[in-house]
């Protein structure tokens, strides 16, 4: 029964990560973009101008307003069936800032890119992480939820 579970659990878990390979996918598209950019632009006088707004761009899969979900998230609920919608209505208390690290670390950003991203040091994500981590769990065990064992599994690995 253990075993049958562990192996559930597993399958589920690669088949989340096969998913995130497509949030993968668009980050090498942007990275393509700016490096296509950067190779138009040589030389150029407005090349900084045209390099910073294409890496705003980028950024604004990444950007959110309060209460509404970013595209990244947008993407990341699409993609992993309902996993950030599931956290908003399962998850007590999270708040948007909780959100978006667990946006960043199901993307797979590392922590000093999320640091960067929201200007906090990055012990903090290393603790946001595994704060985070616990809630779900908790979360997890007192609704006896699977799927988000799931997520927290995702967001720690």
């Amino acid at each position: 029964e253990s075993l049958n579970r562990a192996m559930k659990e597993n399958d589920k878990l690669e088949e989340l990560r096969g998913k995130s390979m497509k949030l993968f996918k668009s980050q090498f598209a942007a990275l393509r973009d700016l490096c296509e950019t950067n190779t138009f632009y040589a030389g150029r006088k407005d090349k900084y101008r045209k390099i910073m707004s294409t890496v705003r761009d980028i950024l604004s899969v990444v950007n959110t307003t309060e209460g509404k979900p970013s595209e990244l998230e947008k993407i990341i609920d699409r993609d992993l069936d309902g996993a950030m919608m599931t956290l908003r209505n399962e998850v007590p208390r999270l708040k948007e800032s909780d959100l978006v690290a667990i946006s960043f670390f199901i993307a797979g950003f590392d922590a000093v890119l999320i640091s960067r991203l929201m200007e906090i040091d990055t012990t903090k994500v290393y603790r946001m992480k595994h704060r985070l981590v616990e809630r779900i769990n908790a979360a997890a065990e007192k609704k006896n939820n699977e799927f988000l064992r799931e997520i927290a599994g995702f967001i720690k690995s």
